[in-house]
């Protein structure tokens, strides 16, 4: 079974270059093979113009369409990825932001041997970017390591639908509910609920 890359393009126009710089480092450093599929979650517009480019016709990307109209649901549509018709041809999925250049071998992450948890890049934990959902005397009792939202690594697992779903419902009931919003947007929510249930591995 294939594994899946995907990285969401949305909101600002300059993701598109972004994203076209991040194929072009996976088609020169990430040793792209027929075990992995890569998918673009984005908008019919950018779409169009992604498919301008000659690197994304080299690459025969897959999309997955959402229309969204503001900044925070153009942040959180990567949690929706379970949603996408064809996820089920996948076993081991790496998420990826569209900022990011690849610089080696992108199968030696998929090889890796994974547990039902989510993998993420750890760094120092701070209550401004990561816990930001906790009380200020609760901090001090949290983990010294974090991790980023910009990278993760997960198996197609019911943990992680799961995970996601929750995320996405607490994400979406704290701007219903007029709350402010964190500098860093969905990553402490996902932090949040990792602590809560165990289920991360930032190592």
């Amino acid at each position: 079974m294939k594994s899946l890359l995907y990285f969401p393009v949305f909101y600002n126009e300059g993701y598109v270059k972004l994203s076209e710089l991040l194929l072009e480092s996976i088609d020169k450093f990430g040793n792209v093979s027929n075990n992995f599929d890569i998918l673009i979650l984005t908008s019919q517009e950018f779409k169009t113009k992604l498919e301008k480019n000659n690197i994304v016709k080299k690459f025969n990307i897959k999309f997955f369409l959402f229309e969204v109209d503001n900044l925070y649901d153009a942040c959180i549509t990567y949690l929706r990825i379970f949603e996408y018709e064809n996820i089920n041809n996948y076993k081991k999925i790496l998420m990826i932001d569209a900022d990011i250049l690849i610089t080696g071998d992108l199968n030696k992450i998929f090889n890796l041997s994974i547990d039902n948890k989510l993998y993420a890049v750890g760094e120092p934990g701070s209550r401004k970017w990561h816990y930001f959902l906790w009380v200020k005397s609760k901090v001090r009792w949290l983990p010294k390591i974090a991790f980023s939202c910009g990278v993760f690594l997960f198996n197609n697992c019911n943990e992680i639908k799961g995970l996601f779903c929750k995320v996405h419902q607490h994400i979406k009931t704290h701007i219903r509910e007029g709350k402010k919003m964190p500098s860093s947007m969905d990553q402490p929510f996902v932090i949040y609920h990792c602590i809560n249930h165990n289920n991360y591995n930032n190592t």
